[in-house]
Order: C-alpha cells, then sequence, then structure tokens
C-alpha cells in the first residue's frame, strides 16, 4: 500500500474527516524529497544537484539582482537540481525532462529567480563581487 493510499484510508477513517476525503483527495499531488547531506566530490560536477556553493548557468547568463536592503542586490544562490535524475520521478511531468535548474532567492526575500539551462550549454559563475582569490562559497549535497 503507498503512503497516499494509507493516508487517505485514516482520513476515511476519521470521523470529522471522513466527509472531506474527496476533496482532499482532489488536492493530492505526488511531490519530489529532498533530504540534504554533507557535500560529496560528484556534487561539484557541472548540473549536479547541490546546495549553496556557486550555480552552473547556461553560458552568458547574468546573475540575477533583485531587492537587496540597501537597493538592488546580487541575489542569493540557494539550490541547483539535476533534472536528468528526477525526471523519472516527475510523475505529473511538471518540470523540464533535461537540464539544470537554479534557484535564487532576493536578500530581502521578495523576490525569486529560477533559470533553466541545458546540461552541455551550462557554466560555473562566481557570485558577483566576489574576489578571484577568496574561496568559493561551501556547498552540500542531498538525495
Amino acid at each position: 500500500m503507498t503512503a497516499i493510499e494509507t493516508a487517505l484510508e485514516e482520513i476515511a477513517a476519521s470521523k470529522p474527516l471522513s466527509r472531506y476525503a474527496k476533496q482532499i483527495l482532489a488536492l493530492v499531488r505526488p511531490h519530489l524529497r529532498f533530504t540534504p547531506r554533507k557535500g560529496k566530490a560528484a556534487d561539484t560536477k557541472p548540473g549536479a544537484s547541490r546546495l549553496g556553493g556557486e550555480p552552473d548557468l547556461p553560458s552568458g547568463t547574468a546573475w540575477p539582482i533583485g531587492p537587496g536592503f540597501d537597493g538592488e542586490a546580487p541575489m542569493d544562490f540557494l539550490a541547483q537540481l539535476d533534472l536528468d535524475a528526477i525526471a523519472p520521478r516527475d510523475v505529473d511531468g511538471l518540470l523540464p525532462k533535461s537540464g539544470v535548474l537554479a534557484f535564487f532567492l532576493a536578500q530581502n526575500y521578495d523576490g525569486c529567480a529560477v533559470i533553466h539551462g541545458e546540461r552541455d550549454a551550462v557554466v560555473r559563475v562566481p557570485r558577483p563581487g566576489r574576489r578571484k582569490t577568496a574561496k568559493p562559497p561551501r556547498w552540500g549535497g542531498f538525495d
């Protein structure tokens, strides 16, 4: 029995919720769960899924700029997803089947950006203003 089927049985057995079982079922959607872990060497490969660090963006793509605390500022890079690895689990077909998605968030949380690029066309992009001699930010992986 799947987790969804188990949850639906519990809803149907619950007196306060049983009359809403059909409405709740209509809202149920498959999802992807990402579990953070310490970074591995494989996470640094171009296009690999990772948390933090530096993104792999389509060649020529500028780092997104958004609202900061003192005017416009480079957005914070959150994570990127290897869509080739995720595609078999995207049962609703909502994501592109290949490439990389990179997620950014404005410093004041009042904006975000998602950038898609095909794996063979992405390059590692350092954060604007980072000195070339400075170490890149730390990164982690997820499963």
